[in-house]
């Protein structure tokens, strides 16, 4: 029988080969349930989490890997996706977002109420960047967005959800159930026609569209939301109001 240690072994060996033990232990157990996380039903833990705001706009040393802007450079703009003032109007302003986002929602709003300031100047687009989790409230918000453009009503459901999501997760969390009654209550708040709002959601009728504007974000290489491409400037996160009037000015003036 092997004698590991006897009584000659010194006070600190014992502690650096016990140490030495436990890190390969916990390491084992690290590797194995990182492996079994993700590839639980054969999705990546990435795959199902929302895009958020990250800040990388100082840091020109920070790059995409596997992103492949070759075939688009600028969003793509036709004629499917909710617009916001004069269509053809020489600033435009293309915003990518997610209804679980909190500051998406106050941001747009400053937008669109700085855009009511130069009359038919400035247009607002919106894209769908929602969690990629088609299960998921963000992505099922999204889906009721475009049932309720179908209406002609889509900003006003944007502007009545956002205000009113961030109190249903405090009190709901993501209790499925009572979304899809928060949901119908915006509807008959906007007055919508419910039985057509309702077959739409169900048959997820607005899914290519969503998906066409998930696949256009990815290949323009968009790390998170909000992201704004303002002509063809490209602003990624949090801007002020007097930044943006200052930028809609450079615009202008360039014209």
């Amino acid at each position: 029988m092997f004698k590991f240690f006897n009584k000659k072994t010194p006070a600190v060996s014992w502690f650096v080969v016990i140490s030495l033990l436990a890190f390969f232990a916990l390491a084992s157990l690290f590797l194995y349930f990182s492996s079994y996380i993700n590839q639980e039903d054969g999705v990546s833990v990435t795959e199902s989490l929302p895009a958020r705001i990250l800040d990388i706009s100082n840091d020109p040393f920070i790059t995409f890997p596997g992103v492949d802007k070759d075939n688009i450079t600028e969003p793509i703009i036709n004629g499917l996706d909710p617009v916001w003032g004069e269509q053809g109007a020489p600033v435009r302003i293309v915003y990518f977002s997610d209804y679980d986002c909190q500051y998406c929602g106050e941001q747009i709003e400053m937008i669109k109420e700085v855009s009511n300031s130069y009359g038919d100047k400035v247009e607002i687009i919106w894209k769908d960047y929602p969690d990629l989790n088609k299960g998921s409230l963000s992505f099922l918000a999204a889906l009721a967005g475009r049932c309720a453009q179908e209406q002609n009503r889509f900003w006003e459901f944007e502007t009545s959800f956002m205000e009113q999501f961030s109190v249903f997760k405090v009190q709901q969390g993501k209790n499925y159930e009572a979304f899809g009654g928060f949901i119908l209550g915006i509807a008959q708040e906007l007055d919508l026609k419910l039985d057509t709002f309702q077959e739409c959601v169900s048959n997820q009728d607005a899914l290519g569209q969503i998906e066409s504007n998930i696949t256009e974000a990815q290949d323009l290489g968009l790390p998170g939301v909000p992201f704004t491409f303002i002509n063809k400037r490209e602003v990624l996160g949090q801007y002020g109001l007097e930044e943006l009037k200052q930028i809609i000015k450079q615009e202008l003036s360039s014209e």
